[in-house]
């Protein structure tokens, strides 16, 4: 997109360093990190060469720096933008169809919810990572918000049922990322026979 093209490499080396480290606990390289005004809570973007896009006025505690990025970096490992454009095209083809809708937004909702698994398992408690959360979905507004090409970490129209997720004590999160998978794998199947 044209907001990647205008935002400036990330040169923080605790940043660098915190995602070298998550990137090699799950097995991945890391993407380019860039930093840019015109978003207000992180993303992810790219479908070939997916990028994580940072919030260049943040005020983060070396916790939520590490579930910020392993977060999105969650999103590169599972290639959700890829997904994500795969939806947008159902839905662009089939925009008659309300099931196609239905499945895109539950689509949407796993993907996040995978992705905040993998952020608390990285985290002090689920409570932090919860507060976070609500912290960006606070600065973020509908009409500023992030373009629809990226995947931003916290869009205020799920963040209920997220919350719930993170914070049920009885949740495995890992089982559920391993879970969140397959559903996702069969909901772009469904979005893939539909397209």
């Amino acid at each position: 997109t044209t907001l990647t093209s205008r935002a400036r490499r990330v040169r923080d080396l605790a940043i660098l360093a915190a995602a070298a480290t998550i990137a090699r606990r799950q097995g991945q390289v890391v993407p380019p990190i860039l930093e840019t005004v015109e978003v207000s809570t992180p993303a992810t973007a790219g479908i070939l060469r997916p990028v994580v896009v940072l919030p260049l006025v943040r005020a983060w505690t070396d916790e939520h720096l590490r579930t910020v990025l392993a977060h999105e970096l969650g999103h590169v490992a599972r290639r959700d933008c890829l997904t994500q454009h795969l939806a947008q095209a159902a839905c662009a083809l089939h925009w008659f169809n309300p099931l196609v809708w239905v499945v895109e937004r539950r689509m949407a909702l796993e993907r996040e919810r995978a992705c905040d698994d993998i952020a608390v398992k990285h985290s002090a408690s689920p409570d932090g990572y919860a507060t976070l959360l609500l912290d960006f979905a606070r600065r973020t507004s509908p009409d500023a918000g992030t373009p629809a090409a990226m995947l931003a970490m916290a869009r205020p129209s799920e963040l209920e049922t997220r919350l719930i997720a993170i914070l049920d004590p009885a949740r495995d999160h890992g089982a559920m990322s391993r879970r969140g998978r397959r559903t996702l794998g069969g909901i772009a199947a469904v979005i893939v026979a539909l397209a």
